[in-house]
């Protein structure tokens, strides 16, 4: 994938995913991408981006529609990136232990992300504005759980 809102198209993917997996729970948490200290009170979901990598499976391939030498110069960069998905539960209520819904977030999240490996071309994920963020998408997203 190429272009300067590849990471933000990313981002956004995972963000529409979790929102679509915690859609019917009660009570639903919020989807956040960015930093893990964030200081809220509140049910939250977040991705954090902690590494940006050239993909090692990718770095020596030929693009797998040019060939190595295009009009534009080298192949396209490609990348890994590493998030973590954290869950936060709400502030204590007198009825108990918020940690059962932050896990019950995180595990419909995970059955999303798991139904949703591959995220290309015709993807029910891809709305027209998530395209816009990912285009060209050379290849598809592969969303792997380590």
């Amino acid at each position: 994938m190429s272009g300067v809102t590849a990471i933000q198209g990313v981002d956004e993917v995972l963000r529409k995913i979790a929102s679509d997996a915690v859609a019917s729970l009660d009570p639903k948490p919020d989807v956040t991408v960015g930093p893990l200290d964030w200081k809220t009170d509140t049910l939250r979901l977040n991705w954090f981006l902690y590494r940006v990598s050239p993909d090692p499976g990718y770095r020596n391939m030929e693009p797998p529609q040019t060939g190595w030498r295009t009009a534009r110069g080298n192949p396209p960069l490609a990348l890994r990136l590493s998030y973590m998905l954290s869950a936060f539960a709400a502030k204590d209520t007198d009825v108990g232990d918020q940690d059962q819904f932050a896990h019950a977030g995180l595990a419909a999240v995970m059955r999303a992300v798991y139904e949703h490996a591959i995220v290309g071309d015709g993807s029910p994920v891809l709305t027209p504005a998530l395209t816009t963020l990912l285009t060209p998408l050379i290849e598809p997203l592969r969303i792997v759980l380590d």
